[in-house]
């Protein structure tokens, strides 16, 4: 994968703009990672905890969702 596609996917920018579109309301379009997981919590998405705890907006920060390996 393109380094551009696995930056935009690992951005909270791309998942507040799929928000403002399934729920039509342009005010999700400039969520922070904090704001999708309280926005998930607000309508009824429970979110599993991963092996390493609860998931939290530093672990969404901190973590690469996307491990590209070259052989």
């Amino acid at each position: 994968m393109k380094p551009q596609i696995v930056h935009r996917l690992a951005d909270a920018e791309l998942y507040g703009l799929a928000f403002a579109n399934i729920y039509s309301d342009p005010n999700y379009h400039n969520l922070n990672h904090g704001g999708i997981l309280q926005t998930l919590s607000r309508k009824g998405i429970a979110l599993p905890d991963c092996a390493d705890g609860p998931l939290t907006e530093t672990m969404l920060i901190k973590t690469a969702p996307i491990k590209l390996v070259r052989d």
